[in-house]
């Protein structure tokens, strides 16, 4: 069995249509006319996902006419910001909720110590911040 499949630019495939009976020949010009390409069947495994998720675990994208395994995820500015956010935000909560016990117990050097380090963690989430923008 053989397919007529259609890539995008980055090789990734967007459908396949089963080379059948059904399929004309004016059919398949048809589809050589968008773009689409013959693969036969061991092939059209790789990139539905038949054998595995490739190196990257992204699964298989074709380039130079073969399956070849797609590159690493590289998460957004924004994605990397918000779980750099996540990240900071349960610190801050963590010494929030230090620096509210610290005060029921009456430690004022505690309170200082915390809100000291607070200041700190604050500070270090703004530099991060400001290098993932860069």
């Amino acid at each position: 069995m053989t397919y007529m499949t259609l890539f995008d630019n980055k090789g990734v495939r967007v459908t396949s249509v089963p080379v059948d009976c059904t399929l004309d020949d004016e059919k398949k010009s048809a589809l050589e006319a968008k773009g689409y390409v013959e693969i036969d069947e061991d092939e059209w495994n790789y990139y539905v996902g038949n054998k595995g998720a490739g190196d990257n675990g992204m699964g298989y994208v074709r380039k130079d006419g073969k399956p070849v395994s797609a590159p690493a995820y590289v998460p957004t500015a924004a994605e990397q910001a918000d779980a750099l956010a996540a990240t900071y935000e349960a610190q801050v909560k963590g010494l929030d909720d230090q620096i509210v016990l610290a005060m029921a117990d009456g430690d004022n050097d505690l309170v200082a110590e915390l809100k000291e380090e607070k200041a700190a963690v604050l500070k270090e989430y703004q530099e991060k911040l400001e290098a993932l923008n860069k």
